[in-house]
């Protein structure tokens, strides 16, 4: 396939392209299908929308209810409601006359205050508070007051220069032409709220769909639901961040070993084998503990492989321990505690090593359990 060829395909699927590609950062992926994280932008994508799995992972990616925006999507299966429809035009330009302005300057995230105050007061579309992180943004400013901006709002495609979307004031309406802000020598666009001025451009028409999908089945909130909630709740008040557990141990009556544990709503058994005097009738103690540190491994992987829009088809996470007897016993002075212990992390998915990587190290830094096993943590003893 040629490479004009490969960039019209890409052009056939861009948001899509975009999620896998240079927006992979700002993605969660369901298998066939992805979108972008919500504090980003609205745009959900299917690799393939004439795949019926594609749409069945798109359901469960939102959940029984949710609401979507497809662009360029032709048919609606059954099983969803369309609410809404924008046609849009798609312009392809092979080349450019690109013109720099001395008065626009590079915009960064201590300007999107402004930048969402333009964009109340010009109402161009759907623009949210990390909406900027796609890609660069220039501003024009009047008297210190933003007053024009345009950016590389949406769907950056590998081997493509910058689409560029922009708004300005009605005062300064056809002031500002997008070539002032185009770099690059190939641009495509899927949107056009100001004055283009592209030498040479070929229109596709695409139609914006806004669909949601029928059912009334109550489901859990996705993980970038939990982490949007979560943040804006700590963003709110910050003593929203601290939480506070509580686990109530008590000897099962007529035994030695067996512990009742209560937790919440949740109660479960604690043991010991019978070479350390117990019936072995659950894990022990310190199996527990290394349950706890696999078992939030694997949720912490799941939480910021979200995050990052890393895509994670499945995690087995396992944790062994040595220990020595001799310090429990107290027939010699060593810690009684784990002397070393070692985690093996298996990952299933089609992005590439560099990237869960990342997600390792992300996890690593932020696993609670982890941290408890790594770091000194202040502890108390009260007798009553």
């Amino acid at each position: 396939m040629s490479t004009a060829a490969t960039e019209v395909s890409l052009l056939d699927n861009p948001v899509w392209a975009s999620l896998m590609g240079v927006h992979a950062g700002l993605a969660e992926i369901a298998g066939r299908a992805g979108r972008y994280l919500p504090d980003v932008a609205p745009f959900v994508a299917l690799s393939d929308p004439t795949d019926p799995a594609a749409w069945a992972d798109v359901a469960r990616l939102i959940g029984p209810g949710g609401k979507l925006t497809l662009a360029g999507v032709d048919e609606i299966p059954h099983g969803w409601t369309v609410l809404g429809e924008m046609p849009g035009v798609q312009f392809v330009a092979t080349s450019l006359r690109a013109r720099p302005d001395a008065t626009a300057r590079r915009l960064g995230h201590d300007d999107v205050p402004a930048m969402l105050d333009l964009v109340r007061r010009t109402e161009p579309g759907p623009f949210r508070p990390r909406t900027i992180d796609l890609g660069r943004y220039l501003g024009i400013h009047r008297d210190g007051v933003l007053v024009a901006m345009a950016g590389e709002r949406q769907f950056r495609l590998t081997g493509f220069g910058t689409r560029l979307l922009g708004l300005t004031n009605a005062p300064l309406q056809g002031l500002v032409r997008c070539r002032t802000f185009l770099p690059a020598q190939r641009s495509c666009c899927s949107a056009v709220l100001i004055a283009w001025d592209y030498s040479r451009t070929a229109a596709r028409r695409r139609t914006l769909r806004s669909v949601r999908t029928v059912g009334t089945r109550e489901c859990a909130m996705s993980l970038t639901e939990v982490i949007e909630g979560t943040r804006q709740a700590v963003a709110d008040d910050a003593a929203n961040a601290a939480v506070s557990f509580h686990v109530a141990n008590t000897l099962a009556p007529d035994t030695t070993t067996v512990v009742n544990v209560r937790v919440r709503d949740h109660s479960f058994a604690v043991d010991e084998p019978a070479p350390l005097g117990g019936t072995d009738t659950a894990a022990n103690p310190v199996e527990y503990a290394l349950a706890a540190l696999g078992s939030c491994q694997v949720i912490t992987y799941q939480f910021w492989a979200a995050k990052l829009g890393i895509p994670l088809d499945a995690i087995t996470v396992t944790v062994d321990g040595d220990l020595d007897l001799h310090g429990f016993f107290g027939f010699a002075d060593v810690r009684p505690g784990f002397t070393d212990v070692r985690i093996v992390v298996d990952l299933q998915g089609p992005a590439s090593a560099q990237r869960y990587e990342q997600l390792r190290q992300q996890v690593d830094a932020h696993c609670p359990v982890l941290d408890l096993f790594r770091n000194p943590t202040p502890t108390t003893t009260t007798l009553r």
